[in-house]
């Protein structure tokens, strides 16, 4: 009786455990995480465009926001060499998905998500990352740049 909250996250699956979760033919599993809640009451509360159009689009939101934050991820996937997303019941994907191939920039998307919802500073991104304040201040300005009304509103 497996519980599908406590298994590894998608990069670190190295025993490929996620695979066994399959849906009967006819089935589909479903995937709901009310822990982009407090995500999507902040693009209301801002407004905020970019937000809200990645929230309707679906799919996942922190490779949906390393995309707008990163613009080499943006060629490959214009270029068709990436893709956001993939329906693994049509098989493999037949090139890299952004979450693999960018997985470090998506955890950093990630991450940038909650702490900025919840009020983190340059210079907490600064001491987490160990960078200079000027390299954290170019990262975050990557993520405001797809949000300006999330940065209005803040201040």
């Amino acid at each position: 009786r497996p519980i599908l909250q406590n298994h590894p996250a998608g990069d670190k699956d190295i025993y490929e455990i996620r695979k066994a979760f399959v849906a009967e033919p006819g089935n589909s599993l479903v995937v709901a995480d009310y822990g982009q809640l407090e995500l999507r009451i902040l693009a209301h509360m801002t407004n905020c465009v970019g937000m809200i159009e990645a929230f309707k689009l679906g799919g996942d939101f922190h490779s949906r926001t390393a995309l707008g934050m990163y613009p080499e991820i943006q060629k490959e996937l214009d270029d068709g060499s990436l893709l956001l997303e993939w329906d693994y019941s049509k098989g493999e994907p037949p090139v890299p998905l952004l979450k693999d191939k960018y997985s470090n920039e998506r955890k950093k998307a990630k991450i940038m998500n909650f702490s900025i919802a919840y009020g983190k500073t340059v210079h907490g991104f600064s001491k987490d990352w160990g960078c200079t304040l000027e390299e954290a201040q170019n990262t975050v300005d990557l993520w405001y740049n797809d949000r300006p009304e999330v940065r209005d509103w803040q201040q």
